[in-house]
């Protein structure tokens, strides 16, 4: 069930799907959306229910009671075949689950064990008190936890006394290990960014090491961001910036998979300078289509790149995170070479869907025993 139908977990989910159909597994994905898309190519069952954004707590409570009724009507009525369910503990669905099957809990966001505290505005402390309880009874009530990172294990264990966790990591999707490499030399060298764009993800902080950089250096780049926007603060800090800065920065929107593949392979470097993650799919694909990333220095980063190797770690300043710009900018051929070899060569290696989908199934079938 994604919560969303684009992003890295909707799109995690939508790969396992296609895999498990492609291995003669039967699969049907329910989600709360707000919006409606055509999914009648896709090779597995989409059901798309209309989730209510507003009214804080009472939203996601209602949210949560209208799922659960769907799911009890399809499996009484519709389907009976069903076996497994796995829920996101995104908002803990799991917590109120009634339905007489074993069900499993894949954690990847990162705010069940941040504790809420980077969301701000106290009139959200109500929402996010009661969702970090639910996603709690939700992994509780789990016949399996899989968590995607050992920095999320660790923080989650802290608030759970379960001992059926397993951590299995995110994969690099088809086409991106798949697809040719596509380089345009004949257009403007550019940084860039790719994901939500929002303040919680770093575009802010970006942006200002961007002006940093044009503003210190003689450096002839663009930064592109790309990405559906989640909060109007991005907008209102780029509207703050000198006019020189605001003319080399392009906000793209959403994208394809065909043209961000394309944007990431003639991009000079990807930067991702979020303040929390669990396990990001944008980094370690951008890493499998053999580009040099910058990554913020937060806990899971290490999981992922060794500083200098496979890539490199940005503090969250303006300072090092424009340093770090400029020493990436500033590498000589064979060096670039080497670190995107290495990344490629780590992405393919410890990502590898095939058996990270083989991981899963062998969860999945264990929670039915």
């Amino acid at each position: 069930m994604p919560p969303a139908s684009c992003g890295g977990i909707g799109n995690f989910v939508a790969q396992a799907a296609r895999s498990l159909v492609a291995k003669g597994h039967n699969v049907t994905v329910v989600g709360l959306y707000d919006e409606r898309i055509d999914d009648k190519d896709s090779p597995f069952k989409v059901i798309r229910l209309k989730r209510i954004k507003r009214l804080g707590a009472i939203g996601l409570i209602i949210n949560q009671v209208w799922f659960h009724l769907f799911i009890s009507f399809y499996l009484t009525f519709v389907d009976r075949s069903i076996d497994l369910i796995e829920y996101p503990d995104y908002q803990g669905f799991g917590a109120l689950h009634f339905h007489g099957i074993p069900f499993i809990v894949r954690s990847q966001s990162s705010g069940f064990h941040a504790l809420g505290k980077y969301y701000g505005k106290p009139i959200y402390k109500l929402k996010y008190a009661l969702e970090w309880s639910l996603q709690k009874k939700s992994m509780q009530r789990a016949k399996r936890l899989i968590i995607s990172s050992r920095y999320a294990q660790h923080n989650i264990h802290k608030y759970l006394d379960t001992k059926n966790s397993v951590v299995i990591p995110n994969f690099v999707r088809r086409e991106f290990i798949e697809s040719d490499r596509i380089n345009s030399n004949n257009i403007p060298k550019y940084i860039l960014f790719y994901g939500t764009v929002s303040r919680e993800k770093g575009v802010c902080l970006l942006i200002d090491a961007f002006n940093k950089l044009i503003a210190e250096n003689d450096v002839s780049i663009q930064l592109k961001i790309v990405g559906r926007p989640n909060d109007d603060l991005v907008r209102r800090h780029f509207n703050g910036l000198p006019l020189n800065t605001r003319n080399r920065i392009l906000f793209r929107g959403w994208v394809s998979t065909d043209r961000l593949i394309s944007l990431i392979d003639s991009a000079e470097i990807v930067v991702f300078p979020s303040f929390r993650e669990n396990m990001p799919m944008s980094w370690i694909e951008a890493m499998s289509r053999r580009k040099i990333i910058i990554g913020s220095n937060i806990p899971v980063a290490k999981e992922i790149i060794t500083d200098g190797e496979t890539g490199y770690l940005a503090d969250l300043t303006i300072d090092n995170l424009c340093h770090n710009i400029l020493r990436v900018l500033s590498l000589g051929r064979e060096n670039k070479l080497l670190i995107e070899q290495n990344a490629r060569a780590f992405a393919y290696e410890k990502y590898n869907i095939e058996n990270i989908v083989n991981e899963n199934i062998s969860i999945w079938n264990s929670a039915l025993c």
